[in-house]
């Protein structure tokens, strides 16, 4: 039973894409990255460009989760309850966080990129 990207990654799949995973007692299609930083990564959140907003959702829809799709140049948000279900199950989950530049001309860093990982990341639910 996969749980998570980490799970897929050790049974021996290594191609970047979309997988089903059990989130409490569902299955979740989910995309994983596998190939950045040893792989195993599970994207809970993509945001592409600026065509898709997120500040104007609803608490049940951050809950629940929202985009235009999952997977490769698409916006989405995973969901709270789903990210709960698969952090506190597992004390050692990584949160990679990646940031790149929009490329806007005359930006101070138009190309950048940026990341960093937090160790024993959760995400709990009252």
């Amino acid at each position: 039973m996969m749980t998570d990207c980490q799970d897929w990654y050790k049974a021996g799949y290594t191609d970047n894409g979309i997988y089903t995973v059990i989130v409490g007692n569902a299955s979740v299609d989910v995309y994983c990255d596998m190939v950045t930083y040893n792989g195993g990564w599970t994207l809970f959140q993509s945001r592409v460009d600026g065509s898709y907003e997120f500040w104007d959702k609803s608490w049940a829809q951050y809950r629940d989760g929202f985009g235009d799709g999952i997977g490769d140049g698409k916006n989405y948000w995973l969901g709270l309850s789903k990210i709960n279900l698969m952090t506190v199950k597992n004390a050692a989950v990584i949160l990679r966080i990646e940031m790149v530049g929009d490329g806007t001309p005359g930006a101070a860093l138009p190309n950048g990129y940026w990341w960093n990982h937090y160790d024993s990341f959760q995400v709990k639910l009252k």
